[in-house]
């Protein structure tokens, strides 16, 4: 595929009259072939996974197994962070699951933007053409301060000069179009006024790896539950730590925080897969709160709690424990977890 694209590059710049982009200039507009890659599915997005979502769609037009989860969970993102990956750790994922995204970062000069953007162009349709989609990062839409997003181009309408592509965000977002003038105005990243970044990620399958489904709790699972649980935790003194199959929340110093882990937490956690005789298919919330003061302020604040139970309480519609370590028997509370 890498050949058939170098090639169609080469001829559609004589075709299209591109000779004289190479000094900074068009000496005329250039047109475009047809061109449009059937068979491509279209697969909503979770929270934030507009990229991982994009890179399974590709995925499904090949043939292969991977879904947006597993594009995440090769991307090294920590779940943490509470959100999808971005452009770096996009390329991480693909590149890793074996796709020849080649030059990803393109800087043009604003002053040179609608030439250089143009070869840029250029260059994706010829890819297009030797059957090669791409991901591309822009903005949402042109309004300002629109937020940045992923979608995967798929092809080019001549008679009407308009991009065709899937967009994850939406519901019926599969072979979309827009303007190319749209697309070329919402394309470039514009971080500062004299250079502005182009982002493309070409979806060419190389040596594509081997990959197995995962049959418990992933880094995905982690960022998607992250990013709505992460509001309700507190900015200044918590610290989250992934011990699966919980999620735990403590403000303990750092060694009883270690030693809870050690001593109470995962002993638990083990007995508790072992009763369900599997893993659990959902991530359960554990506060490990310093004080009966903060344990309070946070099942109150956090939790609406009224009247908090001495030493702490399963909250079965919040799947989440909440656990006064300074009283006598915080192992018991983790015992409250549900057979």
């Amino acid at each position: 595929m890498k050949t058939a694209a170098a090639i169609a590059v080469a001829l559609l710049a004589l075709m299209n009259g591109l000779g004289p982009v190479c000094s900074g200039r068009l000496d005329e507009a250039p047109s475009y072939t047809d061109v449009r890659i059937e068979g491509v599915p279209h697969v909503r997005q979770k929270p934030d996974f507009c990229g991982e979502a994009c890179t399974a769609m590709v995925l499904g037009k090949l043939g292969r197994p991977g879904d947006q989860d597993h594009v995440f969970n090769r991307s090294g993102l920590s779940p943490l962070r509470a959100r999808g990956a971005w452009t770096k750790e996009l390329k991480v994922a693909l590149v890793d699951i074996g796709f020849d995204v080649g030059p990803v970062w393109h800087t043009v000069q604003a002053d040179e933007a609608a030439t250089e953007i143009e070869t840029l162009w250029s260059e994706l349709h010829a890819d297009l053409v030797a059957g090669v989609p791409s991901i591309v990062c822009t903005r949402f839409d042109e309004r300002p301060g629109a937020s940045e997003h992923f979608r995967l181009v798929l092809g080019y309408d001549a008679a009407t000069d308009r991009v065709i592509y899937h967009d994850p965000a939406l519901d019926d977002g599969a072979y979309l179009q827009m303007d190319r003038s749209t697309f070329l105005s919402i394309w470039p990243l514009k971080y500062s006024d004299s250079e502005w970044s182009v982002i493309r990620l070409r979806m060419d399958d190389g040596e594509l790896a081997e990959t197995e489904d995962a049959a418990d709790l992933t880094a995905a699972d982690y960022a998607q539950h992250m990013m709505v649980v992460g509001p309700s935790i507190p900015t200044t003194g918590f610290t989250v730590t992934v011990e699966p199959p919980f999620l735990v929340v403590s403000n303990l110093p750092p060694e009883e925080l270690r030693i809870a882990l050690q001593d109470t937490v995962r002993p638990s956690g083990e007995a508790w897969v072992a009763a369900l005789d599997s893993s659990p298919s959902a991530i359960t919330d554990v506060w490990l709160l310093e004080d009966t003061a903060s344990y309070t302020h946070i099942s109150t604040t956090v939790f609406a709690q009224e009247s908090p139970p001495e030493g702490g309480d399963y909250l079965a519609d919040r799947r989440a424990l909440c656990i006064d370590m300074s009283g006598p028997k915080p192992g018991e509370v983790m015992d409250r977890l549900p057979r």
